[in-house]
Order: structure tokens, then sequence, then C-alpha cells
């Protein structure tokens, strides 16, 4: 999974528009999840995103995007907007 340049600006901006400093933010990779640690928290939020390609009833290929919140894939979410709130929800943990 590539951190794609729009999912890491949302984050940015979410974390801003809650009053953090992205400077106390680091994004890791591990196992093609995403994690995001916070300076003094324990915990990371946690997201994958899988694209998924199928046929069809018109025989026509069809791209579909799932979103996950955590690192063993059981908290399925179907938009992007979703995973956004889950990271607000998050921040606002601390």
């Amino acid at each position: 999974m590539k951190f794609l340049q729009n999912e890491f600006q949302s984050f940015q901006k979410i974390i801003h528009d809650n009053g953090f400093a992205t400077s106390d933010f680091s994004f890791v990779k591990k196992r093609g999840r995403l994690f995001v640690h916070q300076v003094n928290r324990l915990d990371a939020f946690c997201f994958y995103r899988k694209k998924e390609t199928k046929l069809n009833e018109q025989l026509q290929f069809e791209d579909t995007v799932l979103y996950f919140l955590d690192s063993q894939n059981k908290i399925k979410v179907d938009t992007w907007d979703e995973v956004f709130a889950a990271f607000e929800k998050w921040l606002k943990k601390a």
C-alpha cells in the first residue's frame, strides 16, 4: 500500500485543525499498514487500504477500494471519509 499524497494532506489538515503540531506525529508503514504515532502516546492509529478488481455483470472490470482501521483487518469502513472521522476521534482521545 502506498501512502498517497492526498491521504497525507488529509492527516496534516485534521492534525492542524485540532490544534496539534504536525511535528508531533510520525507515519510508519509496517506490513502494508500505515501507523500514525503521536509523541508521548502509547497507542497508534492504524489503517489499511485494499484495492480489489472484480468483473461486474456486464463483464467489465470494476475497481473497489476497501479500508480497514486496525492491524488485523477486522474493522472495515467503506470510504476515506470514515477513515478520516475515525482518525479525528482517535485524536480527541489524547
